[in-house]
C-alpha cells in the first residue's frame, strides 16, 4: 500500500512537472505574404481588401499593405499620385485595361526598396512629369533604394516614364538590382 501511494505521488508529480512546463503553441495571424485587392467597380463597399470585398481604392490598399503583402488591382482607372512606402508588390490585372492616372506630378512614387510594379498603363496628360519616381523616404537623399522591379508596364503621356532623383554619378543611393524591362513607350531619366 504504502509503495502504490508512492507511486501515486510520483505519478502526479511528473504530470504537475509536465503541466508547468507546458507552453500552448497560440497560433499568431500574420499578414505577411497576404493580397489585397482593389476594384474601382465596388463603389457601395463594404471594403476589406478581400477578394469578395475589395477596396475601391488603390490607397485605400496601400495604407492597409505591410512589407511582403501583394495588392491585386482589376481592371479599371484610378486617379491619383500613390505612393509605395512599403516593400510591396503592386499587380495590375492586365497592362492593356488597368490604368494608372495623374494629371500633374509622378503617378508612382517609389519610396522603398523591394518593390516589384507590373500589369498597368501608367497614364499622364503630357506635362505629368513622370510616370513612376524614385524619392527617398525622408526627403534627403540618403535612403538606399534597392531590389526593385518593374515590368510589363505601358507608361505613357508624361515628360519622362521612369526617373530617379538620385546622383546617378556616385550610384550611391539607386545602386542595386534595379531591374526594368518590358516597358513599352516609355523614356527613363536618371538625375
Amino acid at each position: 500500500m504504502k509503495k502504490s501511494i508512492i507511486n501515486l505521488v510520483i505519478i502526479l508529480s511528473v504530470f504537475i512537472l509536465i503541466g508547468l512546463s507546458y507552453q500552448p503553441i497560440i497560433a499568431v495571424e500574420t499578414n505577411k505574404g497576404r493580397t489585397i485587392y482593389v476594384d474601382d467597380d465596388n463603389t457601395n463597399g463594404p471594403w476589406s481588401g478581400t477578394i469578395d470585398q475589395p477596396f475601391c481604392y488603390l490607397d485605400d490598399a496601400l495604407d492597409a499593405a505591410e512589407n511582403g503583402n501583394t495588392i491585386f488591382v482589376c481592371n479599371g482607372t484610378y486617379y491619383g499620385k500613390f505612393q509605395v512606402d512599403k516593400s510591396i508588390k503592386l499587380q495590375g490585372e492586365h497592362n492593356r485595361e488597368t490604368f494608372l492616372w495623374e494629371e500633374c506630378f509622378h503617378v508612382l512614387y517609389i519610396r522603398c526598396s523591394d518593390v516589384e510594379i507590373s500589369g498597368f498603363t501608367i497614364l499622364g496628360n503630357y506635362s505629368t512629369q513622370s510616370g513612376i519616381g524614385f524619392e527617398d523616404m525622408n526627403d534627403k537623399m540618403d535612403d538606399i533604394i534597392e531590389n526593385v522591379s518593374i515590368h510589363d508596364n505601358r507608361i505613357i503621356h508624361h515628360r519622362s516614364g521612369i526617373q530617379s532623383y538620385y546622383p546617378s554619378t556616385e550610384n550611391k543611393y539607386f545602386n542595386k538590382n534595379i531591374k526594368i524591362y518590358d516597358i513599352k513607350e516609355t523614356i527613363i531619366i536618371i538625375i
